[in-house]
């Protein structure tokens, strides 16, 4: 049974928050029929998923100027052997959807690293260009206002290697602003997740701590394990 979809328009013609709409709609026990809930719900239809209230997507989505678009991009829709039906880029491309088409002729058009190790990297900085790049990004009042510089936002020019991405240069070896006074203090430590704050964070039981700050309520352990196995390996 679904709980939820969610809804983001453009209403306006500028670059505002108010020319943005976000709602999310609840499915009903039948999953014939949706409500829009703008306060939210908690544990929707039995279960512990939460919908969230439309301030709550601002939180996310306002952090992603000038989009707000958080679901798909070039590098997350550029992926080869797309089935039937599913939205790809080269998709995208052949419906003429797109000012400017990417370079080359088919995926991948930003091919990522290949460099050793690349594999674990890739699979670490697509997990946190998905889930956290929407608050760690320069157009972030995390960035702006909060003073974290850390970029989890994969740009398609920063591809070549895992160490040329803007995650790598703005979290391995780099200090954290916040301490959690366990001791470690660089945001990746080199081959030692324990001893790194992105860990530290992603794991604390403290909900005041803990990484994403928004939209969960458990930690995810696959991601977990793919965060852990790239800082082992990392040079």
């Amino acid at each position: 049974m679904g709980t939820e979809t969610r809804y983001i328009v453009k209403v306006g013609p500028g670059n505002t928050s108010t020319d943005w709409f976000y709602v999310a709609y609840q499915w009903n026990a039948t999953n014939d029929d949706t409500i829009a809930v703008p306060a939210g719900v908690v544990n929707a239809n039995g279960t512990a998923h939460h919908i969230p209230a439309q301030y709550e997507c601002r939180g996310c989505h306002e952090n992603f100027k000038p989009t707000r678009i958080l679901g798909f991009g070039a590098i997350q829709l550029d992926y080869a052997d797309a089935t039937a039906g599913e939205l790809d880029l080269d998709h995208v491309i052949a419906a003429s959807l797109l000012t400017a088409a990417p370079p080359g002729t088919t995926s991948p058009h930003y091919p990522l690293p290949t460099d050793p190790n690349s594999a674990m990297a890739t699979a670490a900085l697509g997990y946190m260009h998905a889930n956290c790049r929407h608050c760690h990004n320069p157009s972030s009042d995390v960035y702006i206002s909060n003073g974290v510089h850390m970029v989890l936002r994969l740009e398609t020019t920063s591809l070549s290697t895992a160490a040329a991405t803007n995650a790598y240069m703005t979290a391995v070896n780099q200090d954290a602003l916040i301490s959690l006074g366990n001791g470690n203090t660089k945001i990746v430590q080199p081959t030692d997740p324990d001893h790194s704050i992105l860990i530290n964070r992603f794991e604390s039981p403290n909900s005041a701590m803990w990484m994403p700050a928004l939209g969960h309520k458990t930690m995810d352990p696959p991601g977990d394990a793919t965060l852990r196995d790239w800082i082992t390996h990392v040079q």
